[in-house]
């Protein structure tokens, strides 16, 4: 019994510190982050198929934690997995300064076609932007190369998909659409709500991404 008490309380000791120092890291990344600036309109260039030469969006200001996980995609209403993304790890704060975690949409695939990438300017934009050399165009590349192209510290403005119904965006994205549309279902309101407050409230799902801007290092 004394054994198990001993264990336990190491346990929970282990865990503790972890927290600690896990909380102390998004601290120190996000030093550079002051409150309000964690969500911003932002004036950008598209990197995926478009006609129009600039477009209006929201930008999340982010700092990479530098983990890459994979995330299952599954329907909101069949429950059925669709297919499977790559997602990146950050921190940031909102608009009162309140540290955040929030996960963002690298790559995504179908189950039907595990190595197509669905929305390949994302991470073709991101080896242009650091200056690195790219992939062949539509094709997934390695959680642990995507990890390089966003290593811890690195900060970024990552623009999500928040509008599905802009015409303007959406006219040449229909496939992207749809895994969006899928997979998010009804919490899409919720979403937009939550990236236009300023990142107030909580949200856990990966967020879907338009468009990236690297700042440094």
């Amino acid at each position: 019994m004394r054994l198990i008490l001993i264990s336990t309380l190491a346990l929970v000791g282990f865990i503790a510190v972890r927290y600690y120092l896990d909380y102390r890291s998004s601290m120190v990344l996000t030093e550079s982050i002051s409150a309000g600036e964690g969500v911003s309109s932002v004036l950008f260039v598209p990197s995926f198929p478009s006609p129009f030469v600039q477009l209006n969006g929201t930008g999340i200001l982010a700092v990479s934690t530098g983990e890459v996980s994979d995330s299952e995609f599954i329907n909101a209403q069949s429950g059925e997995t669709i297919g499977k993304a790559s997602v990146l790890d950050t921190v940031t704060r909102d608009s009162v300064g309140k540290l955040k975690e929030i996960r963002f949409i690298l790559q995504l695939s179908s189950i039907a076609n595990s190595q197509r990438n669905l929305i390949p300017w994302i991470n073709t934009r991101a080896f242009q932007l650091r200056k690195l050399l790219k992939p062949k165009s539509g094709e997934n590349i390695t959680n642990n190369q995507l990890a390089q192209i966003f290593p811890k510290g690195s900060k970024w403005i990552l623009i999500p998909a928040l509008d599905l119904d802009s015409i303007d965006i959406w006219e040449t994205l229909p496939e992207y659409q749809f895994y969006v549309r899928s997979y998010y279902g009804g919490k899409l309101a919720k979403f937009r709500n939550f990236v236009e407050r300023g990142l107030s409230g909580s949200w856990k799902m990966p967020i879907p991404l338009l468009d990236i801007f690297y700042l440094f290092p």
